[in-house]
C-alpha cells in the first residue's frame, strides 16, 4: 500500500479537510494556498501571505510549523 493510497481523500489527499479548517488564512487574511505535495510518506500544505511561510505537514499526525523567512516570499509565489 502507498503513502498516496492512505491518504487519498476525494481525489486530493489532505487539501479538503485543510480547506475546511485553515480556509481562513485565505479568506480573512489575504495567503495563497500553494498546491499540496507529497514527500515521502509526509503531505505538505503551504500557505504563503503577509511575510510568513505557514506548513501543514501530514504524517499519521499534523504538525504546524509558522515560518519568518529571512528573504523575499513574492519569490515563492512566482514560482508557483
Amino acid at each position: 500500500m502507498t503513502a498516496s493510497y492512505i491518504y487519498q481523500y476525494d481525489g486530493e489527499m489532505l487539501s479538503n479537510n485543510v480547506m475546511k479548517y485553515f480556509g481562513f488564512l485565505i479568506e480573512k487574511y489575504g495567503f495563497v494556498k500553494l498546491p499540496e505535495y507529497q514527500y515521502v510518506r509526509e503531505v505538505h500544505n503551504d500557505f504563503v501571505g503577509n511575510e510568513i511561510i505557514i506548513k501543514l505537514n501530514y504524517e499519521g499526525s499534523l504538525l504546524l510549523e509558522i515560518l519568518k523567512p529571512k528573504f523575499d516570499i513574492r519569490e515563492i509565489l512566482n514560482k508557483q
